[in-house]
């Protein structure tokens, strides 16, 4: 890849060279070559594929290529799509066919000024990497984007692409006395607007109140925009959490809140954050921070702060205090775990020391640990030991099921490993495409999917704390929960399997997982438990139909028995629904003692069918029933239901040698894959211990897959119709909204 940038004049020459290079140093999949409009020959642009950057004006390639892009200079700026652009910030960035050679693309950033794309790129470009094929921003903020057609008649027609436009989605709905509110999307009623509203202000006066301010106290205005559409709230804005912040660069003062039927962000936590900064000012704990912005909440994540705080007090889940208040392990912690804790602890404080003196303490506060003095003559360990007796004392939120947990044949799960495949945000688990691809699955009598969201270490041997997939691209918490509302559109219950990879460039496998010795092994243990914690009541909250605890952790696993028993009693004390454990084929699964404290037994599974080269169906069959055998004896010995919580062949030339591998070179066998799927279902429909199949893997796009793929999944082969046939054979669950 060449980037083409300015060569003068000479300052935004070098801004633009160091940004690049900066760039480069931090990103590993792409080689990039940098060079300028003077060092480039324009006659090569139909031989590399290159990235035109800079102003109209300064980049002086561009007036070799615009006359033969859906692009016009004009006074003061640009066309495009027939819209004039002529704000002195508005930046353009375009991917389209290289006039010169339509085999290559060619990439566009270009805009008014410099110092806009710069800062464009500096600050927002990384967020807004392939958002869409052509992207316009103004004040840093992006108004318009959208998606051509890369293929038929209209392919790359700017007048049939698909566009977001923010000014066409946006308006000004209502304004009180200390908000305005503006809506994005159409579905958003006039009185849910009033009804937030009156909420907002009362919400307000209550901190103004609890915070002794006073009535006098100027209180700033605050923007709250409401998004119909997480897919859209993060297109436009960058972030897909339920609420978030947006000071922008220039200081804008606007709180973005998901405002959907079955997703809200509108729990006060952020608008509290935002005055508390702006009404009293600020402390340098993160911990005090967040906490008594969740104190001054309203009904934190719809469920309520206290009484979760009280659950994890009770049922030993709750993380030291001690541990929250330094800044590092704040930030490692689950925010699930963290908040309602620490907005406990803050409400406590304000209690007892009033607010004057909780003000005092909580702008002096550290980043780390306790302030050297406290109000009242206070310890830590005084005011440690008695919040410990005031969460113990609030009443424990209830789980949402009490009745027995079961996973049954009787229930049988007609299932898919629901894999995110994009990592653009209308391409993964909570994009539109999402929503389209979980149609087409159900259309393979498909009654359930798994979603995985991956927990990170940088090394297989090194305890410490998991980092969680929260980028807005990635499987983060709201990904999921939309996956799973989609998923309920089509009667599908859905299950949470978080898994462990590494990180860097090999992602690695979780049987890698090997602590050096027992001092790592219980730090592993400490952090992993910490880690599920967070799933574990994610799914409670949302109510998820079923939660795998862990998956391959081959030397993790069976040679830690009565650890996995602890672990498994607390997440049961926070996730009322059933519990599985993946267990990879082989060793690990055949040796697991605790799977009489799960719900069902879990099974990756990956046996071979054979050891010859090219079997008959007759071979493929006794080595299918050979391992039908090896899982019935393990379904014998604890009387629990098998689920295959991950089965799947490629269609690669002999996948039944390797199941597990999926390294073909490219070569394609799909009558191959057919047969694999065809025989592992005569061997294994209507075994009294099977209670249902997820296969590996359905993508969150459509386009993955395909008679020229050589992967697991059957999206567009022979194998799906197999699918369909056996799934459609009568074994059929009621819907699965909840358990």
């Amino acid at each position: 890849m060449v980037t083409i940038f300015p060569s003068a004049p000479a300052e935004i020459s070098e801004a633009y060279r160091t940004t690049y290079q900066d760039r480069q140093r931090q990103r590993y999949r792409i080689r990039q070559r940098l060079l300028s409009d003077r060092q480039f020959p324009a006659d090569s642009l139909s031989h590399v594929p290159a990235i035109l950057v800079g102003s109209l004006q300064s980049n002086t390639m561009l007036k070799h290529v615009i006359p033969d892009l859906p692009l016009e200079i004009i006074a003061g700026g640009f066309r495009f799509r027939g819209v004039d652009y002529t704000d002195s910030t508005d930046v353009f960035y375009l991917t389209y066919p290289n006039p010169r050679n339509r085999s290559l693309l060619l990439m566009v950033l270009t805009g008014n000024n410099d110092a806009a794309i710069l800062r464009y790129q500096k600050q927002i470009e990384r967020r807004f990497a392939d958002t869409g094929d052509f992207i316009v921003s103004r004040h840093d903020q992006t108004i318009a984007f959208g998606f051509f057609q890369d293929a038929g008649p209209y392919a790359w027609n700017p007048e049939r692409a698909q566009v977001y436009d923010l000014f066409r989605e946006q308006k000004s709905a209502k304004q009180t006395m200390h908000f305005s509110f503006v809506t994005h999307g159409s579905s958003i009623s006039a009185a849910a607007i009033d009804a937030l509203a009156q909420r907002q202000e009362v919400n307000l006066q209550n901190l103004v109140s609890r915070l002794g301010l006073g009535p006098t106290v100027e209180i700033p205005r605050l923007t709250i925009h409401l998004w119909d559409s997480l897919e859209e709230k993060g297109l436009f804005t960058g972030e897909t959490r339920l609420a978030h912040i947006d000071p922008g660069i220039s200081q804008r003062n606007e709180v973005h809140l998901a405002f959907t039927s079955h997703l809200r962000g509108d729990d006060f936590v952020e608008e509290a954050k935002w005055f508390i900064e702006n009404l009293v000012g600020q402390t340098s704990s993160p911990a005090l921070q967040e906490g008594l912005a969740i104190a001054l909440s309203e009904n934190w994540r719809g469920v309520g702060y206290r009484g979760w705080a009280a659950r994890l007090m009770q049922t030993e889940n709750a993380p030291p205090l001690d541990e929250l208040l330094q800044s590092v392990i704040w930030a490692a912690e689950s925010d699930l775990v963290r908040q309602p804790l620490l907005g406990a602890f803050a409400e406590f404080l304000l209690t007892r020391w009033g607010a004057e003196k909780f003000l005092q303490a909580y702008r002096a506060w550290p980043a780390d640990g306790w302030p050297k003095k406290l109000p009242n003559s206070d310890t830590p360990q005084r005011v440690l030991t008695e919040w410990k007796k005031y969460v113990r004392s609030l009443p424990a939120i209830p789980l949402r099921h009490q009745r027995a947990r079961q996973i049954a044949r009787a229930d049988f799960h007609r299932g898919f490993c629901y894999a995110h495949e994009g990592y653009q945000i209308r391409n993964g688990y909570l994009g539109s495409l999402s929503e389209q691809a979980l149609q087409k699955l159900s259309e393979l009598q498909v009654n359930a999917i798994s979603v995985t969201p991956f927990g990170y270490l940088r090394a297989p041997d090194q305890p410490e704390f998991f980092r969680r997939s929260r980028n807005a691209r990635s499987e983060n918490d709201e990904s999921l929960v939309q996956a799973k509302l989609f998923a309920e559109r089509h009667d599908m219950r859905v299950m949470l399997k978080p898994h462990i990879l590494m990180m860097g460039r090999d992602w690695g496998w979780p049987g890698m997982v090997k602590m050096k010795n027992s001092a790592d092994w219980n730090t592993f243990f400490n952090r992993y438990a910490r880690w599920m914690l967070h799933y574990a009541m994610l799914a409670e909250i949302y109510d998820f139909d079923s939660l795998c605890i862990g998956v391959e952790l081959v030397n993790a696993s069976y040679q830690h028995e009565g650890v996995w028993r602890e672990m498994i009693r607390r997440w049961r004390g926070v996730y009322s629904g059933p519990m599985v454990y993946a267990a990879n084929w082989g060793e690990e699964f055949e040796n697991i003692d605790f799977w009489d404290a799960l719900d069902a037994i879990g099974l990756n599974c990956y046996y071979p069918l054979s050891e010859k080269a090219n079997p008959t169906d007759d071979d493929l069959v006794r080595g299918a029933q050979q391992v039908a055998e090896k899982i019935s004896t393990v379904a014998r010995k604890f009387n629990k239901p098998i689920l295959f919580t991950e089965i799947g062949f490629t269609s690669g030339p002999q996948p039944w040698l390797k199941p597990h591998d999926d390294n073909h070179d490219g070569q394609v066998n799909l009558e191959a894959q057919r047969r694999c799927y065809e025989i592992m279902f005569r061997a294994l429909w209507g075994k009294p211990w099977l209670a249902g199949i997820y296969w590996w893997k359905w993508p969150t796009m459509l386009e993955d897959g395909g008679p020229n793929d050589d992967g697991f999944t059957p999206n567009g082969k022979p194998a799906a119709a197999v699918v369909a046939r056996w799934y459609g054979k009568g074994l059929r669950s009621a819907p699965s909204h909840g358990r």
